[in-house]
């Protein structure tokens, strides 16, 4: 089995890791596989640990999350998703508000990946305007919420290639979100934060490590 260093470009830092060649500059992992066209879907395949948004009195957690149709050109780098959909969600806190729906589902979303030393960074963000995600809320007299909440900005995971589980070579990896990860999301003016972590692969197979 070939072994090559690529560019980690495209969707979720720890899910789309792909490129032709990569540069002294790119943020480079080490995979194993076969490249079987010019795009490579990847995949998310949950949570290591809840998704958790959190707006003023406000705070949703999340027990899952999907990913839909995304795609890595490898000729161009460029990566985006349909989709991204956190599923088992819950209204929690001190706002006494619920849900609408346990699923939560953005609209397309494209990414953009920094790496700054040992840190790689992989940022969400609306493909076109910009609301990353929308939070309906069940009217009640008890939820002094509006029913709509839409939530801007980007969402940004991080990826510490020294810690042991992203040297190790495997199929699936951790994308962490923190509150230092580098997330920019708002409701109005107020902050919104996103912490948890997701895990993903390369839906065709192969390992990676960062």
């Amino acid at each position: 089995m070939n072994r090559a260093k690529l560019c980690i470009c495209g969707l979720l830092a720890a899910f789309a890791m792909l490129a032709a060649e990569a540069s002294a500059a790119s943020a480079t992992v080490q995979w194993s596989g076969s490249l079987t066209g010019p795009k490579m879907e990847v995949e998310v395949t949950g949570t290591t640990e809840p998704l958790v948004f959190k707006a003023g009195t406000l705070t949703v957690k999340c027990s899952g999350i999907k990913m839909f149709k995304a795609i890595v050109e490898l000729s161009t780098l460029h990566s985006e998703a349909e989709a991204l959909e956190f599923t088992g969600c819950k209204a929690e806190g001190s706002s006494k508000c619920e849900l609408v729906e346990t699923t939560i589902k953005t609209g397309a979303v494209k990414d953009e990946l920094v790496e700054n030393g040992s840190i790689i960074a992989d940022a969400f963000e609306p493909k076109s305007g910009s609301t990353f995600v929308t939070i309906k809320l069940k009217k009640s007299e008890s939820c002094a919420l509006p029913a709509s909440l839409a939530i801007t900005g980007h969402a940004t995971g991080t990826i510490d290639k020294t810690a042991k589980e992203a040297e190790t070579e495997q199929n699936e990896h951790s994308l962490i979100f923190t509150l230092e990860s580098g997330s920019s999301l708002k409701y109005e003016k107020e902050s919104v934060t996103l912490t948890g972590a997701a895990k993903g692969a390369i839906k065709e197979g192969g390992t990676y490590s960062a």
